[in-house]
């Protein structure tokens, strides 16, 4: 628990400066608070999603190779290179199931609103 903990701390440690530098450096015209607050989130279910995999397998390799396996269909079908209507409705389903999707839209609706 206690690790989980400390992970997290990092985390928003590293989120905060990453967004002070992306927001500004960017120029980006939504709420700043709004943007830290999202791209803090989305790490902390990247990094849940990891500690799942990591707790699922023995071998540091193998986690790796896991964690690319997760995040690649994330990339794929946020609706980043093709929008989630745009998607066959056998394939939609699992774009909802994926945080990135959320996070996605949640920066696009607030930087063009």
């Amino acid at each position: 628990f206690s690790k989980i903990i400390a992970d997290f701390l990092l985390i928003a440690i590293q989120c905060s400066i990453i967004t002070f530098t992306c927001f500004w450096t960017l120029g980006l015209q939504s709420r700043w608070w709004y943007f830290i607050l999202n791209f803090t989130s989305f790490s902390f279910s990247l990094a849940s999603l990891s500690i799942l995999m990591s707790s699922v397998v023995t071998d540091l390799s193998m986690a790796k190779e896991f964690i690319g396996l997760a995040l690649f269909p994330q990339t794929l079908l946020s609706g980043f290179f093709v929008p989630v209507s745009q998607l066959p409705s056998f394939i939609r389903w699992s774009a909802y199931a994926m945080p990135l999707t959320y996070a996605f839209r949640i920066l696009i609706e607030d930087e063009f609103r």
